[in-house]
């Protein structure tokens, strides 16, 4: 493994929800672990801890991609992004990426765009009725989600982008 790519997978953030009860830790931009304070779970209703949800979501891709493009600098050197047309329209594309998922138990819904916005929803009088280490695994299955479908999504663009290169410069030769 080069130490580009060690850095990025050992890379580590922590972030706090607004309020400070609820923490998420991600690893490498794939492995997630959230905690919720026991003691503030019931005391929350499902609209303030969506809202908590919601903007823990966004710092936490924000701090991700923040500490990982240090790392890609420290490593390549500053110029990391080409600002010509192609590069540009590609870039745009990829920030109006919007992903959804739904916890498996339904109590949950994700939708982001770009990993940067995130509105979490959670389905009415689940905090009343789900204990809070299950409502943990639901929001972790669902975050799973929503990033492995914007991962799908920009991989998608990213290789359309590639074969449309491929053609034109196959074509122009």
């Amino acid at each position: 493994m080069s130490d580009l790519a060690h850095r990025l997978a050992e890379l580590t953030v922590d972030v706090a929800s607004p309020d400070g009860h609820v923490t998420a830790t991600v690893i490498g931009g794939a492995r997630l672990s959230v905690r919720i304070d026991p003691a503030s779970y019931p005391r929350y209703t499902d609209e303030q801890l969506a809202h908590q949800l919601s903007q823990l979501g966004a710092l936490m891709w924000v701090r991700y991609r923040q500490a990982a493009y240090e790392v890609l600098r420290d490593v390549v050197g500053d110029d990391l992004v080409d600002d010509e047309g192609e590069d540009r329209d590609r870039r745009r594309r990829l920030e109006q990426l919007t992903a959804t998922a739904t916890a498996p138990g339904g109590a949950i819904t994700i939708r982001t765009r770009a990993l940067l916005a995130w509105d979490v929803s959670i389905a009415d009088g689940t905090i009343r009725t789900l204990p809070a280490a299950q409502f943990v695994a639901e929001l972790q299955a669902t975050i799973g989600a929503v990033v492995h479908d914007h991962f799908q999504q920009t991989y998608a663009l990213r290789y359309a982008a590639a074969e449309a290169t491929f053609w034109r410069d196959l074509l122009t030769a």
